[in-house]
């Protein structure tokens, strides 16, 4: 019997969020268990945040269950993801940063994209930096190989309209960086194209509760 051409579509979006996210994958370090799955989809994103974020980011959902009453200290530059293909990487970007009431864009018509404000310190690059391990010597909180230069001759600040709400969505869904001995769970916004393949895609973590490094199959 053939389907409703409604109730068929109706069934297929049913079904995108289960394609749309990696299996769980869950690591203990001593004092804390980390379960975490990558959303690689940009209709997924959308669908959760209310906005695509120009289909450049991934997001990483994540709980984390301490354990012996462990203070859960962590920092959005404590988890870094980085792919491959190319070597570009990302550590987790603040709401702000994605969409704050101002973003900088470049002269000769380049920008930042989706609305992320260029960091000081600098692109991270993977292993390889002096220091060893993907965040190197020190963990810059810049985003991958897009190093483009700014200086006061070619960033202009403007006004990005209608944009609060969605700072306050991605603060609300993002993994809470409070000091607490509960478990906790929540989101990181990773500026790495959505495209990339999962098999290329590697997460790190490095902090005050151990180091991690998750890698996807398919």
């Amino acid at each position: 019997m053939r389907l409703p051409l409604s109730l068929a579509a109706g069934l297929l979006l049913s079904l995108a969020p289960l394609v749309a996210q990696t299996e769980w994958q869950t690591v203990r370090l001593p004092d804390v268990e980390f379960t975490i799955r990558l959303i690689n989809d940009a209709d997924r994103i959308e669908a959760l945040l209310g906005d695509r974020l120009d289909d450049e980011f991934i997001l990483a959902e994540i709980k984390l269950r301490p354990f012996y009453n462990t203070r859960l200290e962590i920092d959005r530059n404590d988890f870094l993801l980085r792919t491959r293909a190319d070597n570009d990487s990302s550590t987790a970007q603040s709401p702000s940063r994605i969409a704050g009431s101002s973003v900088l864009a470049l002269g000769e018509g380049s920008s930042v994209g989706g609305g992320v404000m260029a960091q000081e310190t600098g692109p991270v690059f993977g292993g390889g930096i002096p220091g060893g391990g993907p965040f190197g010597r020190r963990r810059p909180g810049g985003v991958g190989n897009a190093g483009a230069v700014l200086n006061e001759n070619t960033v202009r600040s403007k006004e990005a309209s209608g944009q609060e709400p969605l700072v306050e969505r991605l603060a609300q869904l993002e993994l809470p960086f409070e000091k607490t001995s509960r478990d906790v769970s929540g989101y990181l916004y990773f500026q790495i194209d959505p495209k990339s393949k999962l098999k290329h895609l590697n997460f790190y973590y490095e902090g005050e509760h151990g180091e991690l490094h998750l890698q996807w199959k398919n």
